[in-house]
């Protein structure tokens, strides 16, 4: 049988060879997500994450071709990686807000990421997720905008490695609120969810700043069994 090449499988085959352009979910011959890794991305399922002091809501857990695209975003500095699982940050929040009906407007408050990460990567990984997040939920209508109302007061150490209440105490104190409180309410942005320190004290922090925290969304949720995240 005669196999039709289209002219797209053609261009991934050349970018392949010239660039060693490939899938960042599974890494078939591409430029971009296959079709297989998309279809995957929009089986996950949305999960409230327990044992914390306010809602969470993740898009997926972190595993297979969700855990990649994460990976290749922060590590390998794919940042045509932003604007997909920012899809499923927005789809987190949107699922939030229909459970706990916050008042408006809704104000995205990333967890601020180290500087010398900021530097090496070039990117502010999780602050671009809330910013692009927060652009495709006001196309659909919604009154968001993102704040920067955490700061961090000293770097933690870090987290790999850690069990869950080296992980607690570790966060403890890190993050400091900045900025007026608003009318509104906060959501609290985060890329991986692990044990939940990291959270736990980004709520603790706007708190005591007086913003008003309806809860938080991120992209994943990795199980407290496993390692990695936060």
């Amino acid at each position: 049988m005669l196999r039709v090449v289209t002219m797209d499988r053609l261009m991934d085959a050349a970018a392949e060879l010239l660039v060693g352009a490939c899938c960042a979910g599974c890494g078939a011959p591409g430029r971009d997500i296959c079709r297989e890794c998309r279809q995957a991305l929009q089986r996950e399922l949305l999960h409230s994450v327990p044992g914390l002091a306010a809602p969470v809501v993740v898009s997926a857990h972190y595993r297979g071709v969700v855990r990649s695209l994460v990976l290749a975003a922060k590590e390998r500095n794919d940042l045509m990686l932003v604007p997909v699982l920012a899809e499923r940050l927005a789809l987190a929040v949107a699922a939030l807000v229909d459970i706990v009906e916050p008042a408006t407007p809704l104000w995205l408050v990333p967890i601020p990421s180290n500087p010398a990460t900021v530097v090496q990567r070039g990117l502010d990984f999780t602050g671009s997720l809330a910013a692009t997040a927060a652009r495709q939920l006001r196309a659909q209508g919604r009154q968001v905008a993102v704040i920067r109302a955490l700061r961090q007061r000293r770097r933690p150490a870090d987290q790999s490695g850690l069990g869950v209440s080296d992980r607690f105490a570790n966060l403890r104190n890190a993050y400091q609120g900045r900025g007026r409180p608003r009318s509104g309410s906060v959501i609290i942005i985060d890329d991986v969810v692990t044990t939940g320190a990291t959270l736990s004290e980004a709520l603790r922090a706007l708190a005591v700043s007086g913003h008003r925290v309806m809860g938080a969304a991120a992209v994943a949720w990795t199980p407290r069994s496993r390692t990695g995240g936060r």
